[in-house]
């Protein structure tokens, strides 16, 4: 029996789901590691310490800003657009990737300065930076609001 294609919306869901599993992942592993002393902090030094989480959260919120305003910028692009609804799907579905894809950085590097100092402070921002991707999860009626079709033809 042939399988059936993934639906548009499917398909981005999966996506999404997979990229911020691996981040729960390693966001766990991270945490495994500090607490359980199978992993040894490397910087110790309280001047730098004082440095890393406004640097760390700093960064973070500028991605994340980046992230939506790009992403804001490319789908007003897609939906002036006069493609076919299936390439402008796709370039939805790019435009997402991308998103996604600048979101795991705030994510990603903030564990590794986790791992790096060991201050709890910065496994809570994880959390924060997780809700926002979180946030970025695709659903049939928020890309037919962004892409001003009906919900019929993203599914």
């Amino acid at each position: 029996m042939p399988q059936q294609p993934l639906s548009n919306i499917k398909a981005l869901s999966l996506m999404h789901f997979s990229l911020l599993f691996g981040q729960v992942i390693f966001a766990g592993i991270a945490v495994y590691l500090i607490y359980t002393g199978a992993f040894t902090p490397v910087i110790e030094n309280k001047e730098i310490l004082s440095m890393v989480v406004p640097g760390a959260i700093g960064w973070s919120v500028a991605f994340v800003m980046l992230a939506f305003s790009n992403y804001k910028k490319k789908v007003a692009a897609i939906r002036m657009n006069e493609e076919s609804l299936s390439d402008k799907l796709i370039a939805y579905r790019a435009a997402n990737i991308i998103r996604w894809a600048i979101l795991e950085v705030p994510v990603l590097s903030t564990i590794v300065c986790f791992l790096m100092t060991g201050l709890p402070v910065l496994i809570f921002s994880v959390a924060a930076f997780l809700l926002i991707f979180l946030y970025a999860k695709p659903s049939a009626y928020k890309v037919a609001q962004e892409l001003s079709i009906s919900e019929a033809d993203v599914v």
